[in-house]
């Protein structure tokens, strides 16, 4: 999978699909509307497992917003404590995409590093949160590529190709219920590098209509690294401004 947090939507590029691929496009982006991505709060656990069995756990607080059609996303640790307080802010502002703002509360100082140098070692794993953003379709083709068994159901698999690049994507989404069920990253020999699963989207209620998975599991083939988000609880955020999304602010 592609390590980039801020990263594929510099592209605007336009390209003609058949009807075939405009449904798997429409299929895909209607299950991303589903997910509660925008003006929320989400507590979560993470636990990471290692090839060699050791597992580091974390518990954060995650929210999310979108103002003046820019998106932002904001991680808290709250635990174990000796990184309890550290923050870590993700945007797709003009002057920001290729850079993270890094609150550390032992210095009181926001650090700003660029991309590369935030992948895996403040989440422990290299997805984005932004990976299904409506936005992901622009640079990109959509071909639907057959139907498998998701558990007790069946999934339409789409390949998501960025356009002029090898590496692609596969989402599966559930026929019934329309959700994003998996989500796999290929490389550009076609082998499968890493996968998402969404579990258990019936267990919260729904907020503004949408619905939150209560876990979603990462699985880096290459590593053998193994990490799971538990989402304890989640809210709408409630009179979030500019201000909230400012880590210069954090003291």
């Amino acid at each position: 999978m592609k390590k980039t947090l801020l990263f594929i939507f510099l592209l605007s590029l336009l390209f003609d699909v058949t009807a075939e691929n405009s449904q798997a496009k429409t299929l895909f982006l209607n299950s991303v509307k589903k997910i509660a991505y925008s003006d929320v709060v989400v507590d979560l656990l993470y636990e990471q497992k290692e090839r060699r069995g050791n597992i580091t756990k974390r518990e954060l607080k995650l929210s999310l917003g979108k103002i003046d059609n820019e998106n932002f996303i904001m991680v808290e640790l709250i635990s174990p404590g000796d990184v309890a307080g550290t923050k870590i802010l993700f945007s797709d502002c003009e002057d920001k995409r290729d850079f993270v703002d890094l609150f550390l509360p032992a210095s009181g100082r926001v650090q700003r590093l660029k991309v590369e140098q935030t992948e895996m070692e403040i989440m422990g794993q290299s997805f984005s949160f932004y990976q299904f953003q409506e936005r992901y379709s622009n640079g990109y083709t959509f071909e639907f590529s057959g139907v498998e068994e998701c558990g007790n159901s069946e999934c339409d698999r789409i390949a998501i190709h960025q356009n002029g690049e090898e590496e692609f994507k596969m989402a599966y989404v559930d026929r019934e219920s329309g959700l994003l069920t998996k989500f796999e990253y290929y490389n550009s020999a076609g082998a499968k590098e890493s996968y998402i699963e969404f579990i258990d989207y019936n267990d919260f209620d729904k907020i503004d209509g949408k619905v939150y998975p209560r876990q979603f599991k990462f699985y880096n083939l290459r590593t053998g690294q193994k990490s799971t988000f538990f989402i304890n609880s989640f809210e709408l955020l409630i009179d979030g401004d500019a201000d909230y999304f400012d880590i210069s602010l954090c003291n």
